[in-house]
């Protein structure tokens, strides 16, 4: 554990992703806690970070990257369409029931499947079939504010690839994501999911000025995690992802990252990071 703290005080990206996601975190879960919504919402999203920061610096010690790479892409696929057989909410299938919590599966694990395409070394066409099966799934749940998240990782890896997969790639993943925002989805905000931000806000200013900040800078570490050559693409990527969700949760009824009540992201954002910092170790 010491060597894995002095490689985190020794990784500055690794460090400010750290430290702003927990500044996230802590400043949602007091929103929560001082607005009388319960100890168990105020207190989740702080245990499943430090979890999920152990997790990944365990996972940044895998050797067997091209094996791991696949089978997260596998994995990710198979949890979205498992969440097509559940009994979902108003018709909005996104869930699965691990224990007695209702996990998001598109924010735990696309982040991670994302890193993963990146660094597996398919083809254009079987990468491009991989980007619009994932795609497809989050149109059919649906989940337009992962839906654009993915879209928009998928454009900046496209722009890498030779033409004419370039353009009709990246035409293919917007039309996705668009077609997304016109599927039916009544749910409802909840306040302390959806809302915080404006919960936070009437609790206090400046604690809805940290929070947004605290989210803002955890957004932009991820142009930061690689530090060399190709890697950089995976840090664009992950930017891309988290900027699109972050806006989609501000115009529409979508979880805020890392700062409403749910699990998913700090779990989901974490293991993006570990395996980034995998592929550089």
């Amino acid at each position: 554990m010491m060597a894995d703290q002095a490689t985190v005080l020794g990784n500055p990206p690794l460090f400010l992703f750290g430290l702003a996601s927990i500044a996230t975190v802590i400043a949602g879960s007091a929103t929560i806690l001082i607005s009388g919504n319960g100890t168990l919402q105020a207190t989740a999203n702080v245990v499943a970070w430090l979890i999920a920061a152990l997790f990944a610096l365990v996972l940044r010690r895998f050797v067997n990257a091209a094996r791991g790479n696949l089978v997260i892409i596998a994995l990710t696929l198979l949890a979205l369409v498992a969440t097509l057989f559940g009994n979902g909410l108003d018709g909005v299938q996104r869930w699965i029931a691990l224990g007695p919590v209702n996990a998001n599966m598109a924010a735990l694990l696309l982040p991670a499947a994302i890193v993963a395409l990146c660094a597996s070394n398919l083809h254009e066409s079987v990468s491009l079939a991989l980007w619009l099966s994932l795609l497809i799934l989050l149109v059919t749940q649906p989940d337009a504010s992962q839906a654009t998240g993915l879209a928009s990782a998928a454009c900046v890896v496209a722009w890498q690839w030779r033409n004419p997969w370039r353009f009709v790639s990246s035409a293919l993943f917007v039309a996705l994501a668009a077609f997304a925002w016109f599927r039916p989805d009544p749910l409802e905000a909840i306040e302390t999911v959806e809302g915080v931000l404006g919960l936070a806000w009437a609790v206090s200013p400046i604690l809805a000025g940290g929070l947004v900040a605290a989210l803002a800078t955890t957004v932009m570490s991820f142009l930061l995690l690689p530090n060399a050559g190709s890697n950089r693409i995976t840090g664009y990527a992950l930017f891309a992802y988290a900027v699109a969700v972050c806006a989609s949760a501000a115009i529409g009824n979508f979880p805020v990252p890392l700062a409403g009540f749910g699990i998913s992201f700090p779990i989901g954002w974490w293991l993006a990071v570990g395996l980034v910092q995998r592929r550089l170790g």
